[in-house]
């Protein structure tokens, strides 16, 4: 992962981290299959790539973060994503 740059995209998203240094984020990075960074929708997105899948979560309360890892919450959302 040291190459910079995303496979996946998620922004405009409610995030809890469970970190009380950032309880909450907008924006998720996905690369090979891993959560490797989460923060504003303007740092996260400056991650794209030109092969990079971007989703809108639309706001919705989607992603919960756990001591032991990281969990889906039970809300779900219609996410359209696209590689441009």
């Amino acid at each position: 992962q040291n190459d910079p740059g995303a496979d996946l995209i998620v922004f405009n998203a409610k995030i809890f981290t469970g970190n009380r240094g950032q309880p909450e984020a907008s924006a998720l990075a996905v690369k090979k299959g891993r959560i490797y960074s989460v923060g504003s929708d303007g740092d996260i997105l400056g991650l794209k790539k030109s092969e990079t899948k971007v989703a809108c979560a639309f706001g919705h309360s989607s992603f919960g973060f756990r001591p032991s890892g990281f969990g889906f919450s039970s809300v779900t959302f219609r996410a359209q994503a696209r590689s441009n």
